[in-house]
C-alpha cells in the first residue's frame, strides 16, 4: 500500500483517499535475513516511480482479474504524536472496521505516542480456518522476532519446526531405507503398496523411490536439506518419501489446504 498524492505544494489540504496498491515481486533467496530486508527495500525504491499507476490499469493490461492477494500496510500517522503531546489533548481510543478483497492483510501501525510498531492481520474466511489464521500469524511474528535478533544470521526456517516427539518405544529405532531395500531384495514381486487406482510391487516402488532421489539429486537438494511434500495419501507419496530418507533429505509435511505441520528429523 502507497500513497499517491500529487508532490505539489498545497495538495495537504486536498481531500480525498490518495491511496494505491503497488505490487512488488519479491525473492527470499538472500544470505543474511538483513539482506532479505534489504532486498525488500530495494524493490520498493525500484517501483516508487510507478505508485501512481492503479492496480486496476496493471491488471487490466496483463489481461489479469486479480494480480495479488496479499496487502503490507505500514501505517505512521507521525503528525498526530504532535497532536497528543500537547496538554490537555489524549487519544480516546478508536475502532477500525474495513472490508477488503484479499485473502491477506498485514497493517503494521506505529502508535504516534510512544512509537510502538502494533500488526494487524486480517484473512479472508474463504480462504483461511481460524485455526489456519493463527498459524499464519504465529508463524509471521516468530520470523520477525528472528529477523530482529539475528539480522545477520543465514535465512534459515528450520527453527519453525517442532520438536520431534519422544520415541514411545524402547526398541532401537529402525533404519526405513534400509528396511525397505532389504525387503525389496528378499521379495521383489511382493505387493508394496496398494491404492485406488495402482498396486505396486516392492521392485517397482523402488524404482520410482530411486527416480525421485535422482530427481532431488538433479535439483540441487543436499543431505540435511528440507524438502516439501505436498501430496494426499497416494501411492505416489510413499515413493516420494522414501525418496526423500534414500537422498538423506528431510520432508516436510504440507497438508491440503496447503499448510505447513513440521518436519521430520
Amino acid at each position: 500500500m502507497t500513497h499517491s498524492r500529487p508532490d505539489i505544494e498545497g495538495t495537504e489540504r486536498t481531500c480525498g483517499l490518495f491511496l494505491n496498491t503497488l505490487p512488488l515481486r519479491v525473492d527470499a533467496e538472500q544470505a543474511t535475513w538483513f539482506d532479505v530486508v534489504d532486498r525488500v527495500l530495494e524493490r520498493e525504491r525500484e517501483s516508487h516511480p510507478h505508485r501512481r499507476v492503479p492496480l486496476a490499469v496493471i491488471q487490466e493490461d496483463l489481461g489479469r482479474t486479480s494480480l495479488v492477494d496479499t496487502l503490507f500496510n505500514f501505517i505512521h500517522f507521525r503528525q498526530l504524536g504532535e497532536v497528543f503531546r500537547t496538554p490537555g489533548i489524549a487519544s480516546r481510543g478508536f475502532a477500525v472496521r474495513e472490508e477488503t478483497n484479499f485473502s491477506l492483510v498485514v497493517n503494521a501501525m506505529v502508535d504516534p505516542v510512544d512509537e510502538g510498531i502494533r500488526l494487524r492481520t486480517d484473512f479472508s474466511g474463504q480462504s483461511f480456518t481460524p485455526a489456519q489464521a493463527r498459524l499464519y500469524t504465529d508463524t509471521y511474528v516468530r520470523i520477525l522476532r528472528r529477523l530482529a535478533e539475528e539480522p545477520d544470521g543465514a535465512v534459515d526456517f528450520g527453527f519453525l519446526a517442532p520438536d520431534p516427539a519422544p520415541l514411545r518405544t524402547g526398541r532401537p529405532p529402525v533404519n526405513v531405507v534400509r528396511a525397505f531395500e532389504e525387503r525389496a531384495r528378499r521379495a521383489p514381486g511382493a505387493q508394496a503398496v496398494v491404492s485406488e487406482d495402482v498396486t505396486w510391487t516392492y521392485e517397482e516402488l523402488n524404482a520410482v523411490a530411486t527416480r525421485f532421489a535422482a530427481g532431488l539429486l538433479a535439483s540441487g537438494a543436499r543431505p540435511g536439506d528440507r524438502v516439501g511434500l505436498a501430496m494426499g495419501r497416494t501411492a505416489g507419496t510413499v515413493a516420494a518419501l522414501l525418496g526423500t530418507r534414500r537422498r538423506g533429505a528431510r520432508r516436510c509435511r504440507w497438508t491440503p489446504p496447503i499448510r505447513w505441520t513440521g518436519c521430520a528429523p
